[in-house]
């Protein structure tokens, strides 16, 4: 969430890697971190969570749609809904 957006595309490889490799251990690390309602920011909610998890345990052939997922869940974080809108927790 509060990584600069370059950093998404970077960190979603070595993610990616570790789901395929290790997807057990991987799953139940991301599980843990995501258990703490303000990690890694409070904005997403539990479904963006949930999703992201989901995404972690069955995508494990194709990392652009891998990726995807990750940029939504970070476009979460920011407070920034599926259709790039700003929530109506951040609108000034």
């Amino acid at each position: 969430g509060a990584s600069p957006r370059h950093l998404v595309d970077t960190l979603s490889l070595p993610l990616f890697s570790l789901s395929k490799l290790y997807i057990d251990w991987t799953s139940t690390w991301v599980q843990q971190c995501l258990n703490d309602p303000n990690f890694p920011t409070p904005s997403p909610k539990r479904h963006h969570r949930e999703a992201l998890i989901k995404a972690l345990t069955s995508e494990r052939t194709s990392r652009a749609n891998f990726k995807d997922h990750i940029n939504t869940f970070s476009s979460a974080c920011r407070g920034i809904d599926y259709t790039g809108t700003m929530s109506n927790k951040n609108r000034s």
